[in-house]
């Protein structure tokens, strides 16, 4: 199942849903792709009758560029990954830290602050950062129900879960590393020259770093406000 932006060209929304064989859902409104696609997961569970007898109970969400690099560049490793999810309610997967270096400064820089503030407030030290979770049913309705459609949810999502009681794990891959030298390419940039020559560039972007700041403190924002809000 993947959720796309609203202004996606239908042309390649067809494509997609063709080579992937799933549903392709374009969310309503921009930054609605994640909340539409964990919303549209629990509804499938729902209706699933395996699930209903004790089958699926877990969900693996990702960003869907750093997914496809996971899988094409480290598939054992994913493999792996999706297998621990269904052990505990809340699987954040993070960055090892060959992962997490091979993103430009800007990045680096502002989601330490990010993973600052998740590791305090969850008592481990986490990487939020990584754009992928493992949640069950149970965390993924916290997250839908309190986290309004528009939020990144990045450390939210963990935190309601903990505040709930539910059990909240972490996981370091090296498949979440910076995954933007390769769009517009056939398959994953691998060279690490070209990725080093990619991340200088985006630092030298000012755009870059306001924007990178801007995030890193609508996250932090979220994650304060999912420490206090009333749990259903």
């Amino acid at each position: 199942m993947v959720a796309v932006p609203p202004d996606s060209d239908p042309a390649q929304v067809g494509a997609m849903a063709e080579a992937t064989g799933g549903r392709v859902l374009v969310a309503p409104r921009p930054y609605w792709a994640r909340h539409t696609a964990l919303q549209e997961a629990l509804a499938f569970l729902a209706q699933d009758e395996t699930a209903r007898n004790g089958g699926a109970e877990h969900i693996h969400y990702a960003d869907g560029d750093r997914l496809l690099h996971w899988v094409e560049t480290r598939p054992g490793e994913w493999q792996a990954a999706v297998g621990a999810i269904q052990e505990v309610d809340c699987l954040v997967l993070g960055r090892t830290d060959h992962a997490f270096r091979s993103h430009p400064e800007n990045m680096q820089q502002t989601e330490s602050i990010i993973n600052a503030v998740g590791s305090h407030l969850l008592g481990m030290t986490v990487d939020l950062g990584g754009g992928s979770r493992g949640l069950s049913r149970r965390a993924a309705e916290l997250a839908v129900a309190l986290c309004p459609p528009e939020q990144y949810g990045d450390a939210a999502w963990p935190i309601l879960a903990h505040r709930a009681g539910l059990r909240v794990a972490y996981r370091a891959v090296d498949g979440l590393e910076w995954e933007t030298p390769d769009h517009h390419k056939e398959k994953a940039e691998t060279d690490l020259a070209a990725r080093r020559k990619r991340a200088r560039q985006s630092d030298a972007d000012p755009e870059r770093w306001r924007s990178r700041t801007r995030t890193a403190l609508e996250i932090v924002k979220e994650a304060l406000t999912a420490t206090t809000q009333s749990l259903p």
